[in-house]
């Protein structure tokens, strides 16, 4: 269980990994990209280009904005 809202979460923090407030790891990475290929329509790469783009929520928003298909 989270112990983090929302509002906690900086935008240029790490979104995953050991730095990351909210604890998540690869298999938090996968949902997250699964999760954003359905709402959005982006395919997230599951090679090191995904590293980059789940680096924090800044990333993965341009990421999201640059490729959107929906």
């Amino acid at each position: 269980m989270l112990d983090h809202t929302r509002d906690e979460l900086r935008r240029g923090e790490p979104l995953i990994g050991p730095e990351s407030a909210l604890g998540l790891d690869s298999l938090d990475a996968l949902g997250i990209s699964v999760a954003v290929g359905k709402r959005y329509g982006v395919r997230i790469a599951t090679d090191n280009s995904a590293r980059r783009v789940l680096a924090s929520l800044d990333t993965l928003i341009a990421f999201v904005g640059v490729h959107r298909t929906k």
